[in-house]
């Protein structure tokens, strides 16, 4: 009735036709779990330098109720996607680029006028050194 290469030609359809469906559903899934994970990706960064800019509205007060001469040195992260960083006033802004847009994070610090040395380019783990300058300003510097 069927001849060899009519079985063979059948298997062979059935397996494409497993292996479509297949890819008609792992493609979406990995599409969904690149999208995710680049979001996450920018969130966690916003993360780190809010975390960051808290961190030095933190010691800027503690320093300024110090006093002159004080100071201290820290290590912290950075992320990689600092567009610019810069002080207003008593707050501390770093603008990300994250996807098409620009984010600002910011921290207030309550009492410490505060300024970049050298404003913040590099990413990573970097030194700091904070000190209470002779004019009442907490100075952040890039060591």
């Amino acid at each position: 009735m069927f001849s060899k290469a009519n079985k063979k030609a059948q298997v062979s359809m059935e397996y494409m036709i497993i292996i479509g469906f297949s890819l008609m559903v792992i493609i979406p899934i990995i599409i969904l779990a690149t999208n995710y994970s680049t979001d996450y990706s920018y969130k966690f960064k916003s993360y780190q330098a809010q975390k960051a800019a808290d961190i030095f509205t933190k010691i800027s007060d503690e320093l300024f109720f110090e006093g002159y001469p004080s100071k201290r040195t820290i290590k912290i992260y950075i992320p990689d996607n600092i567009k610019d960083s810069y002080i207003i006033n008593k707050t501390i802004v770093f603008e990300l680029r994250q996807k098409n847009e620009i984010i600002k994070v910011y921290s207030t610090a309550e009492y410490a006028n505060m300024s970049f040395e050298n404003k913040i380019t590099n990413s990573g783990y970097l030194t700091f050194e904070l000190y209470h300058a002779i004019n009442d300003t907490i100075v952040i510097k890039k060591k």
